[in-house]
């Protein structure tokens, strides 16, 4: 099975002693399945909001001959995950307000989980706080360009909560973290959003109106956050 960038990315975080796997948001299942292939999993929990999906995922399931040993399970977020029956817990492909309110609200089945391998595809700063908020570290983390976009990838574990984020860090993750790899990505990254500030900034110079004012000095905070987060 060809995986993407990404993907394989989030496997990597996983590592080869899952236990028993959950994938929240599975879509067509291609992590647990691969997770199980390997060897990195003994079993695991394919499970998503909807039908659909989960119907398709049953279906390369079959296909690799794994009936058994991934279980389908179709609802919200962590609500079909019995507190202690996941040993590793992976949330990627959503956004991270959603992501937010799925460890919130499904915060025992968590916290009962020995690793969290999390992807949120925006509302970054949010959704660190999130993880601080309900006691959870971050171990490591990577970035990955694929197919056009940035993805940030979390290993986080209960009890561990670090202290002492800045805005910067809640932003784009504390660097003394990440992987080389993921150094240089999350490098990248930063440098096209300034780059993107900038821009912006300068077609607004020329405008006095007070939306515009305002805009302007969001700009010019964001922009002095990011040049200080980089010294």
């Amino acid at each position: 099975m060809k995986l993407s960038a990404r993907l394989e990315k989030i496997l990597d975080m996983i590592g080869t002693d899952a236990g028993v796997l959950a994938d929240i948001g599975t879509d067509h299942a291609y992590i647990p399945i691969e997770a199980v292939k390997r060897g990195m999993a003994e079993r695991a929990i394919a499970c998503d909001i909807a039908e659909g999906p989960l119907k398709i995922a049953g279906e390369n399931v079959a296909a690799e001959g794994l009936t058994g040993i991934i279980e389908l399970c179709i609802a919200d977020g962590l609500g079909g995950i019995a507190p202690g029956s996941a040993d590793t817990i992976v949330i990627a492909g959503m956004g991270g307000a959603l992501m937010s309110r799925i460890l919130t609200q499904g915060h025992e089945t968590a916290y009962l989980a020995k690793t969290l391998i999390l992807s949120p595809q925006s509302d970054f700063s949010m959704f660190r706080g999130t993880l601080l908020r309900l006691g959870f570290g971050t171990v490591s983390e990577t970035c990955v360009f694929d197919e056009g976009k940035y993805y940030f990838i979390i290993k986080a574990k209960p009890g561990m909560a670090a202290p002492g984020y800045t805005d910067f860090e809640l932003e784009y993750g504390r660097g003394s973290l990440f992987d080389e790899a993921g150094a240089q990505a999350r490098a990248e990254y930063i440098n096209n959003q300034l780059k993107t500030y900038r821009a912006i900034a300068a077609v607004l110079e020329a405008e006095s109106a007070p939306a515009a004012n305002r805009r302007k000095e969001e700009l010019s905070k964001l922009i002095r956050d990011i040049e200080g987060g980089l010294k």
